[in-house]
């Protein structure tokens, strides 16, 4: 059972500058986890043309999430070292 949905909106305009930051910090901890704990992260990016309401994409997300608690985190975070 997938215990955390890490969820991760994003808009077209920031697929080269903000999210590829997040993504290289947060799949470096999800890569440095055990494997029996990496089953137990997913990591959920959508993304849009700003065609969605930061709501609706959030709420969508959740939909789709597995995980047993959800967390968002915007791509122009800053996520600390152990997030994961």
């Amino acid at each position: 059972m997938i215990k955390l949905s890490t969820l991760i909106p994003t808009v077209r305009t920031r697929y080269n500058t903000f999210l590829p930051k997040l993504l290289e910090e947060m799949y470096s901890q999800y890569n440095n986890l055990p494997l029996e704990n990496q089953k137990n992260v997913e990591i959920l990016v959508l993304g849009d043309t700003k065609s969605r309401l930061l709501g609706d994409k959030r709420n969508g997300m959740v939909n789709l999430a597995q995980g047993e608690y959800i967390v968002h985190v915007d791509d122009d975070d800053r996520i600390s070292p152990d997030y994961i």
